[in-house]
């Protein structure tokens, strides 16, 4: 960001958007993997104590493991929708723009007069 704008390539941002969301899927499959294999890690432990353990340590961290999903759908999303906006703003306000300067120009001989000196 130099001098207050903001550069954004709308169409790689929402492209890149896209693929993010894409991935929730995978996180989801990950989360269930890993608690699959805790759950079973905690079957096999035969030991009271350590079976405890690795359940509470699962039912601690299984609900953020299974967020990664909807945190990778929801940033992916908007960061797409956010793409949409900024180039549905650019085309908006480069049709008004270019209106008033057309305007302008047109009446550009009316209101203007020689500067003498």
């Amino acid at each position: 960001m130099a001098d207050g704008f903001l550069d954004l390539f709308p169409d790689l941002v929402a492209a890149a958007g896209g693929q993010t969301a894409a991935t929730s899927g995978q996180w989801a499959a990950w989360a269930g993997r890993t608690e699959t294999l805790l759950r079973n890690a905690a079957a096999d432990a035969r030991e009271p104590v350590v079976t405890a353990a690795v359940e509470d340590h699962l039912s601690r961290w299984n609900p953020r493991m299974q967020g990664l999903a909807a945190n990778a759908d929801a940033l992916g999303t908007n960061a797409a929708s956010a793409a949409n906006v900024v180039a549905n703003a650019d085309t908006a306000s480069a049709d008004v723009l270019s209106f008033d300067a057309a305007n302008a120009y047109a009446t550009a001989g009316q209101l203007s007069r020689p500067i003498t000196g």
